[in-house]
């Protein structure tokens, strides 16, 4: 039900606006390239001090612009009981005032850094009542965590669980991590409800354009809040000196180089040349979600591509996680825990 790839209607070109802002300028005072300590065991493999641990980190969504770790805080709790695993549910800079690609930069950085700390340092006085936070200063990442660390536990494997524009995020993270040479790359890539095209005439998005949800006006807007942030005249951007993805991308400085419209790590089901090399991924969508086809079209390229994937359609429900009724949610989280499971 996925049509061919098409550009929304009159898309105008766009390019960013510089460099990143400063550390003072950003939003919630986010630093897109934090200085964190030296891991002391940087290979983190498992050692007789430092037993290995799987730890489940969640993005949020919110159409790049708004939301934060407590709007999924009931999830991340379940899914931490669920899979017996720490779950850190990550903020990130959001749209306008953060375009991209600074939440993919950071994002990129803060999986490298996850992977590196010990597992305990997010555990230092940060008790909320609802499940832990995990605050900037905490080797520059922000966030919540559920669970409960053994003191010295390192965590020995990542599962990233990405939920509508955190879909779009998780998937462009393992991407770029992938293209940058990062090993190992998460072990598993849950992707719930995302965007990944621009596509306006697929079969889901001319059945729902109008809702009841998400609407086609809505995802636009979202659209270009994060690549531009709904700054000058749509018309009046110009592209001199940006270039698409043909040429290998080498640091993750090398982002802001590219045309996002043209990007693999803005809309992969539109410019991705290949999808081979991805994590084990589960695809969750809602059957009367405006974006399914961007679901469905995923899935068969990941297929296509050789990918370990596996989609799920919730039926008769009009939208991902965010807001869906606890049967659906309760559907995300057996899904989750089945792919976990087939992991260990």
């Amino acid at each position: 039900d996925v049509a061919e790839n098409g550009r929304l209607p009159n898309a105008p070109n766009m390019k960013q606006n510089g460099e990143p802002e400063s550390a003072e300028s950003q939003k919630d005072g986010f630093d897109s390239s934090p200085q964190l300590p030296e891991p002391s065991n940087p290979s983190n493999e498992a050692s007789p001090s430092r037993p290995a641990k799987s730890v489940c980190v969640v993005l949020h969504g919110g159409g790049f612009i708004y939301g934060s770790p407590t709007l999924i805080s009931r999830f991340s709790q379940r899914l931490s009981e669920e899979l017996g695993q720490d779950v850190i549910a990550l903020k990130y800079p959001l749209a306008p005032e953060q375009i991209y690609p600074s939440q993919l930069e950071y994002l990129v950085r803060a999986l490298r850094k996850i992977r590196q700390l010990p597992a305990d340092s997010a555990w230092r006085e940060m008790k909320d009542g609802e499940g832990e936070i995990l605050r900037d200063g905490v080797g520059g990442i922000g966030g919540h965590v559920n669970g409960k660390t053994a003191e010295g536990a390192s965590y020995s494997s990542l599962h990233v669980v990405g939920v509508s524009a955190g879909a779009n995020l998780a998937l462009a993270s393992c991407l770029l991590m992938r293209d940058l040479g990062d090993e190992p790359l998460p072990a598993s890539l849950t992707l719930v409800g995302g965007p990944y095209s621009t596509c306006t005439t697929s079969q889901s998005y001319l059945e729902h354009e109008h809702g009841p949800k998400l609407t086609k006006a809505m995802l636009m807007q979202y659209w270009w809040l994060y690549m531009k942030g709904g700054l000058g005249q749509l018309d009046e951007w110009d592209l001199k000196g940006r270039h698409d993805d043909k040429e290998p991308i080498k640091t993750l400085s090398d982002l802001w180089c590219r045309d996002p419209l043209k990007s693999t790590y803005v809309t992969p089901l539109d410019h991705a040349t290949s999808f081979a090399g991805l994590p084990k991924t589960l695809i969750n969508v809602a059957e009367f979600d405006i974006l399914r086809s961007d679901s469905v079209g995923l899935y068969r390229r990941m297929k296509n591509d050789g990918c370990d994937v596996c989609i799920k359609v919730l039926p008769g429900a009009h939208i991902h996680l965010a807001g869906a009724s606890g049967w659906a949610e309760n559907e995300v989280i057996k899904q989750i825990k089945s792919v976990a499971s087939k992991m260990s």
